[in-house]
């Protein structure tokens, strides 16, 4: 993070389960952008097993990459 930036803060709730809720919030913090907060409550709904979470999170995260936002692209592929 640069010298402006901000430490994110806070603890969100993203999804009803507690483990999947706890790894959106820890990558969500990582990075800290608002933007990514934004796209994990959009698609957090449908996160319903483990094959759609890999195929949402990448696919957020190659998006973010192309539109070089690179701390939050490599951190939603990572959680992916």
């Amino acid at each position: 993070m640069g010298d402006d930036a901000v430490f994110p803060v806070g603890y969100y709730d993203l999804h009803p389960d507690v483990t999947l809720n706890f790894q959106l919030n820890r990558f969500w913090n990582w990075a800290g952008e608002p933007q990514m907060l934004d796209e994990l409550r959009r698609v957090a709904a449908s996160l319903t097993n483990y094959d759609e979470w890999v195929r949402q999170l990448v696919d957020l995260g190659e998006r973010a990459l192309g539109e070089g936002r690179m701390m939050a692209g490599a951190y939603l592929i990572r959680a992916g």
